[in-house]
């Protein structure tokens, strides 16, 4: 397919490989000349129009031309409803705080790197506040579930505050239990690891874990890494990824623009583990 719907801020990208990656999903794209709108026959007249794309039976041809993989266009603005959506990051002080917590540029790098998705059913080792928690269920959606295993009743019963307070008490089965002791769960998606001296219950995981699933560490000192991934691979896991999550602020005014003085910048380590 020669035509191209181009994102805002990106570069194009072409129906078909869109589609390839999701059975759903929207494109901003301009409104097209007035020649190509024949082709297009109305799906997106406006200047700022959206468009749903869905995969369809092959070979069905959709305004004059024959997609491959056929697509849908859809010229309706608000196609997605949104039951859930979790509040930006500058709108966390709602959540109250007890223990360390993990900080959504922490949580995104978990997201981003491990490919958490709807459906997916996480474990992990250490409610705490429920900061990591809201992340997962927000992505996991209604279909998934995550499983947080806390062995202080105090941390717990903040962290499950939080969670109803975000409206995901449904996602989320709260357990007070040390993971020391084992996951019960089988053939999980991911396991997340964020608690001292994680590299104990790398055996726990493992068996936790389908093939192919992932075991995430939070860390906040290289020498846990290195303990982390060795015994990691004593396991039978395969190292896959290790890396800092460091953000910098900056100041934008008119007289300069430059990086903060001070600023909350190194956080944290983060190691992938993959189940072979």
């Amino acid at each position: 397919m020669s035509q191209n719907l181009f994102c805002e801020h990106s570069t194009p990208l072409p129906c078909e490989e869109a589609a390839q990656k999701r059975n759903w999903f929207s494109l901003a794209v301009p409104s097209p000349p007035v020649q190509k709108r024949k082709l297009l026959k109305g799906a997106a007249e406006r200047s700022s129009a959206r468009v749903l794309l869905r995969k369809e039976r092959r070979g069905k041809k959709t305004g004059g031309r024959e997609f491959n993989p056929p697509l849908r266009l859809y010229r309706n603005f608000d196609f997605v409803k949104v039951k859930k959506k979790l509040i930006p990051a500058f709108e966390w002080r709602k959540f109250k705080r007890g223990p360390q917590v993990v900080l959504p540029k922490d949580a995104g790098l978990l997201l981003g790197y491990a490919g958490i998705g709807e459906g997916d059913k996480v474990a992990e080792a250490g409610s705490g506040s429920g900061w990591l928690t809201l992340f997962l269920a927000n992505v996991v959606g209604e279909k998934g579930k995550v499983y947080s295993y806390e062995r202080r009743e105090d941390f717990l019963e903040l962290a499950k505050k939080n969670i109803m307070k975000a409206g995901f008490s449904e996602r989320v089965e709260f357990k007070l239990k040390d993971a020391s002791e084992g996951f019960a769960e089988k053939e999980l998606d991911c396991v997340v690891l964020d608690c001292g001296d994680s590299h104990l219950l790398l055996v726990n995981a493992f068996a936790a874990l389908r093939k192919g699933g992932l075991c995430v560490g939070f860390m906040p000192n290289a020498e846990q890494v290195n303990a982390f991934v060795s015994e990691g691979q004593k396991q039978g896991f395969e190292h896959w990824l290790s890396l800092e999550s460091i953000v910098r602020e900056w100041l934008v005014r008119e007289r300069g623009t430059r990086p903060k003085n001070v600023g909350l910048v190194h956080t944290s380590f983060l190691s992938f583990l993959k189940k072979p």
